[in-house]
């Protein structure tokens, strides 16, 4: 079927919104290649951080990664604690209030809510982070990052995702009630993933990728 000329849309006026790339191994092995091949791909899409009129504040992306067990191995020793086998226990991935009473109320809600739903909590970790490179308004933002890393229940591995995804959402609800979140206060919970499969490292271009230890480390 031919365009008619009189249309308000031209195929030329199109533009792209996001952008989204895959990297994979197809060894199934983890290689350091594959993340540097993300980042790379991460770097070269700028405009999927939404650029502000501040030249390194954007609203943020990221890659998504698997679990790197034997990194977390050696991290959660620092921590004060020691993890199971791979498969055995999950991670999340959350955006912390800056208030040292409000994190740890918000820790406490997250415990609660697990713990009601057969989990226990091995640790928390604080994620390293570099924000010298942030302008202004990123930095009146900018919460604290912590890892929660939480046991299997009894249920087989695709159940305990499904379970996981129900924690995740149902934490959200209670930590943001116990911390009146939706009575006006301050937006500043928000748990980014949770799993025993795959997490997500959260970047700006070429700003936070390169300073974030986590994706650094080999």
């Amino acid at each position: 079927m031919q365009r008619r000329e009189d249309q308000i849309y031209n195929p030329s006026f199109e533009r792209d919104a996001c952008g989204v790339g895959f990297v994979a191994e197809l060894s199934g092995d983890y290689k350091r290649a594959t993340v540097n091949d993300a980042i790379e791909m991460l770097e070269r899409m700028a405009h999927r951080g939404a650029c502000s009129c501040e030249k390194n504040t954007g609203d943020g992306a990221g890659i998504m990664v698997a679990l790197p067990h034997d990194f977390f191995k050696e991290v959660t020793k620092d921590a004060g604690f020691e993890l199971p086998p791979p498969g055995e226990y999950a991670v999340g991935m959350l955006f912390m209030p800056t208030d040292e009473k409000r994190r740890e109320k918000g820790k406490a809600e997250f415990k609660k809510v697990a713990e009601s739903l057969g989990h226990v909590i091995l640790g928390w970790r604080p994620v390293p982070t570099d924000n010298s490179d942030l302008d202004e308004s990123a930095l009146e933002t900018e919460p604290v990052i912590e890892q929660v890393f939480i046991t299997k229940s009894s249920r087989s591995e695709a159940e305990f995702e499904q379970q996981l995804y129900i924690l995740r959402r149902l934490s959200i609800i209670s930590v943001r009630a116990a911390l009146n979140i939706k009575c006006g206060g301050e937006r500043d919970f928000y748990m980014c993933s949770l799993s025993s499969r795959v997490q997500l490292q959260f970047c700006y271009g070429r700003l936070l990728c390169p300073t974030r230890q986590d994706v650094t480390s080999d």
